[in-house]
């Protein structure tokens, strides 16, 4: 209901009086709907013509808080939240290890699970047994993502705003900050603890700044190569505080990518145009996040899906 109030105003000036009339309008709060509502209905719609992978199975994960995801060499799906699951292709558990603390990331190299513990790494053969543990980063770390490839680690710390450069033993070699005066680059951008890097076949490393919406590649040694950018809202875009969350290098370079916010996976090109989606905001329940990713030599992709306490499956069509 409209409430019209009347009444007048008297200013005093050095000429004279001055009298206004006034005359208000309003609605009360409960009377009218909010003008600018937050809604991305709209934007969550795929055309149908992007939708070339489907789903073909899932391996349930149960009773723990799923945090990460790797895929081994010989098939073997790792995942992990407070214990670590060793999973067949079949879906049957092989193997099942209690973590001293909330695992926050995962990869699998030689047989060897590195694992994010929050401020640290450990180092775990596949029986569960520790081999080493890296010093802590401090009481800030927050590791969201570890790659390895030969003797070199790299471990994306959300807390401290850097990709910390070890070798297998754990000995530091080195920090990336992501700030380039060169590139005009500040640093990486994390309003959340999302914060993913990959290797990739030409042994440089991905970094994703989500803030900025951008991949930037850099060489081991912390140079930046180049860097690309797709901020906005649509289907091909990366919208929202801090976007994608995940990634993972498929078989021909391309990038497969997660999203919350307007959940979904799908694959990009090393410049960033899409390809395709692999699974549409539809596909996942409201507000589910932390979709970590993996890829096989096939191209299929393997997410992470917590609100379904599983491991998804996609394939092409």
């Amino acid at each position: 209901m409209k409430r019209i109030l009347t009444g007048l105003v008297i200013l005093a000036a050095s000429t004279g009086i001055v009298l206004v009339g006034l005359r208000l309008a309003f609605t009360p709060a409960g009377d009218r709907a909010n003008p600018y509502p937050y809604d991305v209905q709209q934007f969550k719609s795929v055309a149908t013509n992007l939708m070339r992978y489907a789903e073909q199975g899932r391996i349930a994960v149960t009773g723990m808080a799923l945090r990460a995801l790797a895929l081994g060499a010989d098939g073997t799906v790792y995942a992990a939240g407070e214990a670590l699951v060793a999973c067949g292709q079949d879906g049957r558990a092989l193997r099942r290890f209690a973590l001293p603390a909330q695992a926050t990331c995962l990869t699998e190299d030689k047989g060897m699970l590195y694992i994010g513990l929050g401020d640290r790494i450990e180092v775990y053969d596949a029986t569960g047994a520790l081999l080493r543990a890296y010093a802590s980063l401090g009481s800030n770390a927050v590791l969201t993502s570890v790659a390895v490839s030969g003797d070199d680690v790299f471990a994306a710390d959300a807390g401290n705003r850097e990709v910390v450069h070890y070798d297998t033993g754990g000995a530091l070699l080195g920090r990336i900050t992501g700030k380039d005066a060169v590139h005009g680059s500040a640093g990486f951008i994390i309003p959340s603890p999302y914060f993913d890097v990959a290797i990739a076949r030409d042994n440089t490393l991905w970094i994703v700044n989500p803030g900025a919406h951008r991949f930037e590649q850099y060489a081991f040694d912390g140079r930046l190569l180049r860097q690309w950018q797709r901020a906005g809202i649509g289907t091909e875009d990366f919208c929202g505080c801090c976007n994608p969350t995940h990634i993972a290098i498929m078989p021909d370079g391309s990038f497969v990518t997660s999203e919350k916010g307007i959940v979904r996976v799908k694959i990009v090109s090393a410049a960033g145009d899409l390809l395709s989606v692999v699974a549409a905001p539809e596909q996942f329940a409201d507000g589910d996040a932390g979709l970590d990713l993996a890829v096989d030599a096939d191209g299929k992709v393997y997410v992470l899906d917590p609100a379904a306490q599983a491991v998804r499956i996609f394939a092409k069509k």
